[in-house]
Parts: structure tokens; sequence; C-alpha cells
């Protein structure tokens, strides 16, 4: 697979388990309790998948000044 740049935003996702929705639903299955927060986004989702295909993918995006940096900058690393 040749070298592929990926260009797209990465986020935080937070998921939070509920039981049962005001309206119906199916629910999905969570393996955790509570909340929980990974890193997302379509640039992100890409570049994992296609690093995972055996490309190799750069990824291009922009990373915020906040708390969540750090976060993002280490699962960058250890996805590469």
């Amino acid at each position: 697979m040749n070298n592929i740049l990926v260009s797209g935003h990465i986020t935080i996702e937070t998921t939070v388990k509920i039981d049962h929705f005001p309206i119906e639903y199916s629910p999905i299955e969570y393996k955790f309790n509570g909340v929980n927060s990974t890193v997302s986004g379509v640039g992100y989702n890409i570049t994992k998948a296609l690093k995972i295909l055996g490309g190799n993918p750069t990824l291009f995006s922009l990373i915020g000044n906040d708390i969540y940096q750090n976060i993002v900058k280490h699962e960058i690393k250890i996805s590469e």
C-alpha cells in the first residue's frame, strides 16, 4: 500500500451508559460502567484503520491547546 496523507479532525468521544431512553431504540451493549472517553474523529479513525490494514498513513490534523492535548498526543504515538 502506498503512502497516504489523511487530513481530518480528532475529537474526544465521551460515551455514557444508559439503561433506557424516552423513545424506542435498540441499545448498544457497552463493556464499561458509567462514563468512558476515547480519542476518535474521522481523521484519527481512518488513519488507525489504514495502519491496521498495513498502510503507511500520515495524519494531518490540528490538536487543541487544552486539557486533552496530551491524551491525543499519547494515543497518536501508541498508534504509530
